[in-house]
């Protein structure tokens, strides 16, 4: 009711987006050895609280159930309680990488075998590494913080190949994280199928580019009234 009588200022949302520059950036390290799980961008306990998957992963990684070892990376800047939940977990295959230059964490996120995202705790906002990740190819475990029906990433994300959605509170997360890694093969073939799949290409910065230009356009010309 408070808005009655109120004049409502138009608003487009332009989403984040990636660059193609991703496909052709290197790894930063060989893994032959290893299935990597990272997770790229800041992290807290407030919002994007990491140590109910570190709590997974230690019990993932004390067990032999991959062909492969195990490693977790944490690629930002990140909440102390985390270290101390490493600590206490007495895990020794969890890299605290810390911050890194936006160039080295496409070189990360093309290293890894699988992506760990985190949705927010927010109905209105969308992280915005979710592009990149999409646009990757590689294999993404998302955890939402959110019910699905009203979480805006898991609204994106669910149609597409190669994701596991999981809720934070999900009593069989453990089980549910083991299955998806054993099936990480074919998972990882069905991930590169994203990559040309027209609901990514929309997010190209290129064709972002475009669209915003319109909207300046459309506005210099006075055909949106603000």
């Amino acid at each position: 009711d408070y808005l009655q009588g109120m004049k409502l200022i138009p608003v487009t949302s332009i989403p984040c987006g990636y660059s193609e520059e991703l496909l052709q950036i290197q790894p930063s390290t060989s893994h032959d050895n290893r299935i990597i799980i990272s997770y790229i961008g800041t992290a807290s306990a407030g919002s994007r609280d990491l140590r109910l998957f570190i709590d997974v992963f230690a019990n993932l990684s004390k067990h032999t159930f991959f062909e492969k070892s195990l490693t977790m990376q944490i690629i930002g800047s990140f909440s102390q309680v985390f270290q101390k939940r490493i600590q206490n977990n007495n895990i020794r295959n969890v890299e605290l990488i810390g911050w890194v230059s936006y160039y080295q964490s496409l070189q990360y996120m093309k290293s890894a075998n699988i992506l760990l995202l985190y949705g927010n705790v927010s109905k209105l906002q969308i992280p915005g590494k979710v592009y990149n990740y999409l646009y990757s190819g590689k294999p993404i475990i998302y955890l939402s913080q959110l019910p699905f029906d009203v979480d805006p990433t898991y609204q994106i994300i669910s149609s597409l190949p190669g994701i596991a959605s999981f809720k934070i509170s999900d009593f069989n997360l453990l089980d549910k994280v083991r299955l998806f890694i054993d099936g990480l093969p074919e998972i990882t073939i069905e991930a590169q199928k994203r990559i040309e799949m027209p609901l990514i290409q929309q997010f190209n910065w290129e064709n972002i580019g475009r669209d915003f230009s319109s909207i300046v356009y459309d506005v210099l010309e006075n055909k949106l009234e603000i």
